[in-house]
């Protein structure tokens, strides 16, 4: 609160006291905080977006009110593939790719591929997955649709499906 100017007494005490404003006393490295105040540093409002979470706190009357709860997110689906340089981890970097997709790639070829031995320069490989944004801001990556791998002149293909009662599978 004092990085952002704001006159702190009274938003800490609320901030202190309420459950829901936890996320705050553990913000994550590169994740913005954005506050609104008036020309004495009282607070009107503050937004953290933390993951898919969203903690809003705004001036109602004299006071503050606080709310946690799912943020308005968007689903995108991103097409990318890549080819086997050092690891697969360096691959999906230079593709432009989460390192949470990086895993699903990994545990989905796990049973065909072993990532440690088997993993060769020029292998490759492409995949279809979900991207949630916020604002026009990617916020998580989601689930893994579709991939295919070529490893050592082998190609494995796997496809996300879902069983009309809500289990899925490669």
């Amino acid at each position: 609160l004092q990085r952002l100017q704001i006159d702190e007494t009274s938003a800490a005490q609320v901030l202190q006291r309420t459950r829901d404003a936890r996320a705050l006393y553990r913000l994550i490295p590169g994740r913005t905080v954005r506050a609104q105040t008036n020309a004495t540093g009282q607070l009107l409002a503050l937004r953290y977006l933390n993951g898919t979470q969203l903690l809003k706190i705004d001036q109602s009357g004299d006071a503050l009110q606080v709310w946690q709860g799912p943020a308005d997110v968007e689903t995108q689906v991103h097409m990318r593939s890549g080819e086997i340089v050092s690891s697969l981890f360096a691959a999906t970097d230079t593709a432009g790719m989460s390192d949470a997709i990086a895993v699903q790639i990994a545990d989905v070829f796990s049973t065909d591929i072993d990532f440690h031995r088997d993993l060769r320069r020029g292998d490759r490989f492409s995949a279809v997955y979900e991207v949630q944004y916020h604002q026009g801001e990617p916020v998580r990556s989601g689930r893994l649709l579709a991939a295919e791998f070529t490893n050592q002149g082998k190609t494995f293909h796997a496809v996300w499906f879902e069983s009309p009662e809500g289990e899925g599978g490669y």
